[in-house]
């Protein structure tokens, strides 16, 4: 993700669900997590749906300046589609309930890639 859509779905994360995101990685990376374990729960005529509306979305998109402020906020509606909305729920319940498990993940990952950055001289 970008600083801007890290900043966005940040954002959208405080609205819509109370929930100060402590790190972003973290959330986006249960985020996917999520849309693996709701799929089962998703029909395909909601999936079709929402697949119309993401397109509507794109398309508009493409149709404005990213200099302009209504970007920001079609870009924000991205976030409140029904399979979007639900993998996000799913990701901050997960790790609201498992804050520990989360943040040692991310920071043996972290270490991983630094390691791994310092291998290949990569700063």
């Amino acid at each position: 993700m970008t600083e801007r859509s890290d900043r966005l779905f940040k954002e959208y994360i405080k609205k819509t669900f109370n929930f100060d995101v402590p790190n972003i990685f973290i959330i986006s990376l249960l985020h996917e997590v999520g849309h693996a374990e709701i799929i089962k729960d998703i029909t395909f005529k909601q999936f079709k749906k929402d697949r119309r509306a993401k397109n509507v979305l794109i398309e508009r998109l493409e149709a404005i300046s990213k200099d302009d402020p209504a970007y920001d906020v079609v870009f924000s509606e991205y976030f409140d589609l029904s399979v979007e909305k639900v993998a996000t729920q799913w990701a901050v319940n997960y790790y609201k309930e498992n804050k520990r498990r989360c943040d040692d993940f991310y920071f043996t990952f972290e270490d991983a890639l630094r390691a791994e950055y310092k291998r290949i001289n990569l700063k």
